[in-house]
């Protein structure tokens, strides 16, 4: 569950067709699966007491009726609680979404039919926990990493070619030094590129802190490299 996720989400236009918005409490320290899967049905029934409001054409209704059907069979068949304590659950047959979202802390029991999906509560889900983003690097790769909310996401990964070092011999018609100088000169090319690799997954996800990790001397390097807000996330 990231801002990028709840952002999507934000810009879905179902019409006319309307989303099923859930938000259950699957917590095991307040209650059992028996519990929460009978508190899941009290919801869906009042959800098909929404569905009176619903102004669309039957076609519509109908959809939204598998809406209902498909959270009963994910939430009572398929979920497996790996120790989350909120189950957001979102769905809309007729435009083809269905997204599934665990999170850290309980929520409280709803269900929402409308137009847009119902995202609040879990934008003050998310508006709670710092967010990080996490750069590993080396003289060649470098990979991007986001920690929220306990978990550790892979975002991307980035390659670029390095020329080795040669000790002995050098290359045809090349001087060690000059060969090193080449080697050092494509390091800051790839570290330039990693940088500004950086500030788009920043801008991207907007985290508020950062991590580098790697040898010391390229995490210096990149460091110096990087645009002067994520400097100060270090």
């Amino acid at each position: 569950m990231t801002r990028e996720a709840i952002r999507q989400l934000r810009q879905w236009t179902p019409e006319p067709f309307w989303v099923v918005s859930l938000y259950l409490n699957v917590d095991g320290r307040q209650r059992t699966r028996p519990e929460y899967e009978a508190t899941l049905k009290n919801l869906l029934a009042e959800g098909r007491g929404q569905m009176e409001n619903c102004p669309g054409p039957r076609e519509v209704r109908q959809a939204l009726e598998e809406d209902l059907e498909r959270i009963h069979r994910y939430v009572t068949q398929e979920f497996r609680n790996q120790g989350r304590r909120g189950l957001v659950l979102f769905s809309c047959t007729g435009r083809g979404l269905w997204a599934a979202m665990e999170t850290p802390l309980p929520v409280r029991d709803r269900i929402v039919l409308a137009p847009l999906p119902y995202l609040r509560p879990l934008e003050a889900i998310v508006e709670e926990y710092h967010t990080f983003g996490v750069a590993v690097c080396d003289s060649r790769r470098a990979r991007f990493f986001l920690l929220h909310m306990g978990e550790l996401q892979e975002y991307s990964e980035m390659l670029d070619e390095v020329p080795s070092r040669v000790r002995e011999g050098g290359w045809s018609g090349y001087s060690e030094a000059r060969i090193g100088r080449h080697v050092e000169w494509h390091v800051q090319q790839h570290l330039h590129r990693v940088a500004a690799a950086l500030f788009e997954f920043y801008k991207q996800e907007n985290f508020g802190h950062l991590i580098l990790g790697g040898p010391e001397e390229i995490v210096a390097a990149l460091e110096s490299a990087l645009h002067s807000y994520l400097q100060k996330m270090v």
